[in-house]
């Protein structure tokens, strides 16, 4: 069966920046399970995998339009550390969970001056060229899934 949408697929693959530097790796022993075209992955990448079948082997470069997005710096924030429980743990690079007037978000720590934390909502890859290399592991119907979740 080839990939279409609302197809259940499971997929693993090694993530890299261009530099060469690893960024995630999701082994084949435990893949990565979807529905494909609810927007689970990066854009470019379901559209890429759309028509491919189980054990395709494919390598991908996104540019950040199609991976991640670009970096917002309007997404860019710098608070005050008192309003941060145990700020004088954290160290820059650390992802903080907060509660927004937006909904629960992810926040990585990109500097600390003094009393002053810089806290960055995009995601850690926006603005990054990004390189995935995937396997294909099984492609399933969506009905399915629901009497054999692909394993």
């Amino acid at each position: 069966m080839n990939i279409e949408n609302n197809s259940v697929v499971s997929i693993a693959y090694t993530l890299r920046l261009v530099t060469g530097e690893k960024v995630d790796v999701v082994s084949r022993n435990d893949p990565l399970v979807y529905v494909h075209g609810k927007g689970d992955l990066a854009e470019g990448l379901e559209e890429v995998l759309l028509g491919h079948k189980a054990g395709d082997h494919l390598t991908v470069t996104l540019t950040p339009d199609l991976a991640f997005g670009d970096h917002d710096p309007a997404m860019v924030r710098q608070v005050d550390a008192a309003i941060i429980k145990g700020a004088e743990q954290l160290k820059v690079g650390m992802q903080i969970h907060a509660e927004t007037d937006h909904g629960p978000m992810e926040l990585t720590l990109t500097e600390i001056n003094g009393d002053t934390l810089t806290l960055d909502a995009n995601h850690p890859l926006a603005g990054k060229t990004v390189i995935f290399d995937v396997y294909i592991c099984k492609v399933a119907p969506s009905d399915e899934a629901t009497t054999n979740p692909l394993n």
